[in-house]
């Protein structure tokens, strides 16, 4: 249509049609020990690099297999191998991180500009204090101050002398007793009659207050408070008739009160107390200041400013009350110039690795005097220096803001900024001190569960392929089959080093029964051997060292997906199933044709080569399963791959209406995907009418499933199948006979 006047058109086009794009099939998940990186957490190395995981992880180690793996994986010649890595250590549950045993070791950087501390000590008996009349505290303050000073404590009960008790009550006789205990009087009634003793039982019934027999001869009965101090008090406050209370040789009169420097000798408070030790400590003339803590301890600091014995606190071992108060008897000294911590270094994750950590504080290079130099060591080796640091948080050049950065920052330690603003002194050889790598304990369900292999459950990456190398045993392999089948994924797994013949087929058939448990994982046998790959990690008396089967395996399972069509092809046979780096197996008995014979019926897939000089390779193609529609590797790696690149597309289609137009685009999107995957060779034929059907018709959608809210994609798939035992039939040539014969 020609444009002529302006105006606003609507042309409907046709839909355009969804493409499916394949899903990534060399992404692997590894979960095992390592020296040092996240824990508990999964995290992604980049294609093929070595450098990069090692400096997340650390290098090679003898304790764990994990690292060798992927060193065996990254030294395959060709693919992409995205390494997705989870650490685990021992956690008391398995299923949070934050429960591991693994510990960070950690040290203080000191600087020199805090200021000058007293010499001070604190008790470790919370108040208020049980003490006896007459304790005391022989405290030196300052060595050169011409002490020790005692600070005594006293508290005296009050005490009402009684005269001669001359009996002769009678009944309805009566006193009145006010003591310090209750504020309310207390009415002592007679009956009459009472004698010496029942007048003493009598009194002794007043709370607050004890009636004494003072002259034990039952003549005389003094008055006595059980408050031991100034808080102590009696007072007979009357009586009638008029005499009762001379009858027990007393008279009503005046409160008496008790005597000391202390209320209550039984519950001496802070204040009291604080007042009385400040007031004796007169050597040197500064004195002291006690001070009380949270908590209800007391502090003894002495006033004078210093460093050494010239700023020092001891309570003498002479003291009565010392162990009341939970005080030693040792000198405690100030500081002229505290040496407080600065900074906090610690590993950038926990494990042992940080206790084999030092660093050193230098002068910065730029001659700032605020700024410094940390240069980090491990095992003596100078790996990282970091010049020109601040202790500015707002500076570019804060220490934090450089060394704990997550992408260019330290691949070794964390600094923790301690908020004084003054920078570490020059120091060297500090070492950091309390890391642990937490295996103590290590058992199977720390690898099983969500810090384990299950720490992928959210990652929104697909991971194609999963190991655990270095644990082979039966919980732990069939925990992994069972994830691979719920997340479309596929496990590779090896046997525990070291087995005989019968020893595998007894674990793979019987311990872990992992025979015909899946089509979601396969099984090698025996563990092959790699160079030597670092003499410093593994001595120099062996050439080649045994690794488990998985990180070899895995290297070869990416070089044959980086071929076109490869992961419908098993990672098997001198050209697809070559490994890389092998130099020999563990157990030799694999060159043998009859072992193999017994090995590949129970699908155990063997590795072996057929003479010396020939590259080792995988010599099998089988899943765990036999009895399933996809029993080889490259039929059911395929299945995953093509099923999980229909589910990432229908992705996009979940919540659309369920209509006619919808089915017909899902449907033609699933074939051109499939028709692609015919051209590299997925299938039995490149034919599409022989290589898979796809149905989304309204057949397998009727309405009483849209009603439901469900859309089928029915997908048949003849797969290519794996060219196990190949026959080479001969017979004789007669065709010219039987031409001559007319035949």
């Amino acid at each position: 249509m020609a444009d002529l006047s302006s105006k606003v058109s609507i042309v409907r086009l046709p839909p355009s049609l969804q493409s499916i794009i394949g899903v990534p099939s060399n992404s692997i998940h590894l979960t095992g020990t390592s020296m040092k990186g996240p824990i508990g957490e999964v995290s992604a190395v980049p294609s093929g690099s070595w450098p990069t995981w090692k400096r997340i992880y650390g290098g090679l180690i003898t304790t764990s297999y994990l690292p060798v793996s992927v060193w065996a994986i990254m030294r395959a010649p060709r693919g992409t191998k995205r390494i997705f890595t989870t650490r685990i250590t021992h956690f008391t549950d398995p299923d949070d991180k934050l429960t591991t045993a693994a510990l960070i070791g950690d040290e203080d950087l000191d600087g020199t500009t805090a200021a000058p501390t007293q010499g001070e000590e604190t008790g470790t008996v919370a108040g208020p204090w049980n003490l006896d009349s007459g304790d005391d505290l022989v405290i030196h303050c300052d060595e050169d101050g011409g002490g020790p000073d005692t600070a005594t404590f006293t508290g005296t009960p009050a005490l009402i002398a009684g005269g001669v008790w001359v009996g002769g009550l009678l009944a309805a006789d009566q006193i009145v007793i006010k003591t310090d205990k209750d504020p309310d009087n207390q009415t002592v009634i007679f009956s009459g009659g009472e004698t010496f003793p029942q007048t003493l039982a009598l009194l002794n019934a007043v709370a607050g207050m004890q009636a004494i027999d003072s002259g034990g001869g039952g003549t005389n009965i003094d008055l006595q408070s059980d408050t031991e101090g100034t808080n102590g008090s009696i007072q007979i406050v009357s009586e009638s008739p008029p005499g009762v209370a001379a009858k027990i040789g007393h008279v009503v009169a005046a409160a008496v009160t008790g005597g000391g420097n202390i209320g209550d000798i039984d519950a001496a408070t802070f204040t009291e107390l604080k007042g009385i030790i400040e007031a004796a400590v007169i050597n040197p003339l500064t004195g002291v200041t006690v001070s009380e803590e949270v908590g209800g301890f007391m502090t003894i600091t002495s006033n004078k400013v210093g460093g050494g014995v010239t700023s020092s606190i001891m309570i003498e071992v002479a003291s009565t009350a010392d162990a009341k108060f939970g005080f030693d008897n040792v000198l405690h000294t100030g500081s002229p110039v505290s040496a407080g911590p600065v900074i906090t270094v610690q590993g950038i994750n926990a494990g042992g690795f940080t206790d084999d950590i030092t660093v050193d504080v230098e002068a910065a290079t730029d001659g700032e005097a605020a700024h410094f130099k940390l240069k980090v060591y491990y095992e003596g080796e100078l790996i990282e220096t970091w010049d020109n640091l601040s202790m500015v948080t707002t500076d570019p050049a804060f220490h934090e803001t450089l060394i704990n950065n997550a992408d260019v920052g330290s691949a070794w330690i964390n600094t923790v900024d301690l908020a004084t603003g003054t920078r570490p002194d020059d120091v060297t050889g500090v070492a950091l001190t309390g890391g642990d790598d937490g295996l103590g304990g290590l058992v199977d369900a720390d690898f099983t569960g969500n810090a384990g292999i299950w720490s992928t459950r959210f990652l929104p990456d697909f991971i194609a392929l999963r190991a655990v190398p270095g644990r082979a045993t039966a919980v732990v392999q069939n925990a992994l089959v069972t994830m691979s089948e719920l997340t479309n994924s596929f496990a590779v797994m090896a046997g525990p080093l070291g087995q005989t013949v019968s020893g595998i087929r007894t674990y793979f058939k019987t311990t872990a029964a992992l025979k015909e448990l899946s089509e979601f994982g396969a099984f090698y046998w025996p563990n092959p051997k790699i160079a030597n790959p670092d003499t410093d990690v593994y001595g120099t008396d062996d050439t080649e060292i045994v690794v488990p089967a998985e990180g070899p395996c895995l290297g070869t399972y990416t070089v044959n997906d980086s071929r076109q069509g490869g992961v419908y092809e098993a990672p098997a046979g001198l050209e697809n199933g070559r490994l890389f780096g092998v130099t020999d197996v563990e157990n030799e008995q694999v060159y043998d044709e009859s072992v193999r014979d017994q090995l590949y019926p129970d699908r155990i897939n063997p590795i072996w080569h057929m003479a010396d000089g020939e590259p080792f390779f995988i010599d099998g193609s089988r899943t765990l399963k036999s009895t399933g529609p996809f029993p080889s590797i490259g039929e059911s790696r395929g299945v995953i791959f093509i099923t999980q690149s229909v589910k990432v597309f229908a992705e996009r289609v979940r919540h659309r209406n369920i209509t006619l137009r919808l089915l017909d685009e899902v449907g033609k999107a699933t074939e051109l995907f499939l028709i692609g995957q015919a051209r590299q060779g997925a299938f039995f034929s490149d034919d599409p009418e022989k290589a898979f059907y796809v149905d989304t018709s309204e057949a397998v959608n009727p309405a009483s499933e849209r009603a439901a809210h469900r859309l089928h994609i029915y997908i048949g798939l003849a797969m290519a199948e794996p060219a196990e035992y190949i026959f080479i039939e001969v017979t004789k040539d007669t065709r010219a006979l039987l031409e001559e014969l007319g035949l």
